[in-house]
């Protein structure tokens, strides 16, 4: 993606959220915590209609990712 699309884009995304919530991009820091929008991307997918090797794909990169939150979270 040329960058210039990824800073509309990156724009569009911080206009998109509360004021006190687009702080981050500021500082870098995060202000809130919030749950993944599954619902959201799920759609999204449906929308791209991915294949079932694709959606596969992102399923296994999930497993992953979670995998590594759980084990950066334990003490």
């Amino acid at each position: 993606m040329p960058k210039d699309e990824l800073r509309r884009l990156e724009k569009g995304v911080i206009d998109l959220a509360w004021p006190d919530i687009a702080d981050w991009n500021k500082t870098r820091k995060r202000v809130a915590k919030f749950e993944e929008p599954f619902e959201l991307v799920n759609e999204i997918i449906r929308d791209l209609k991915l294949s079932v090797d694709e959606i596969a794909a992102l399923d296994r990169q999930n497993a992953i990712y979670l995998s590594l939150k759980m084990s950066s979270a334990a003490p």
